[in-house]
């Protein structure tokens, strides 16, 4: 019966980890779809995009470890292969996003400023 419990709680604990894995992979997915649209938001996305691979390993990983304790506990029933699919979706698209985004040209508007000097007389002179 010992045996049993430990082998629920390890599932318990790699489903966890897994599912920590999937929300910090959606969150950056959900920070670059608002990219897109949301200028301000581009600095965040390429510092969190730096960590999506590491997040994809460490999914993998817990994956793994869950098919596994779901074998030995005979419950592959339980086993999704629909999560692996859509996380890496999700993976994918956000590296694809955060490339398109850093490949978007940035355009410069020229200002011109008007000053005017003590005397009167009108000078002008651009900037960009």
């Amino acid at each position: 019966m010992a045996s049993a419990e430990r082998d629920a709680r390890a599932k318990e604990r790699v489903i966890l980890r897994r599912d920590q894995a999937i929300a910090r992979i959606r969150q950056i997915h959900a920070l670059a779809t608002s990219s897109a649209s949301d200028q301000s938001s581009r600095a965040q996305l390429a510092v969190a995009i730096a960590d999506i691979d590491n997040l994809w390993s460490n999914f993998v990983v817990e994956n793994d470890n869950l098919l596994e304790i779901l074998s030995e506990l005979n419950l592959l029933g339980e086993f999704s292969l629909d999560v692996e699919t859509e996380t890496r979706a999700l993976v994918v698209e956000a590296k694809a996003l955060s490339n398109a985004l850093q490949s978007v040209p940035v355009v410069s508007v020229g200002i011109q400023q008007v000053t005017y000097d003590v005397s009167g007389v009108n000078t002008s002179s651009s900037a960009t």
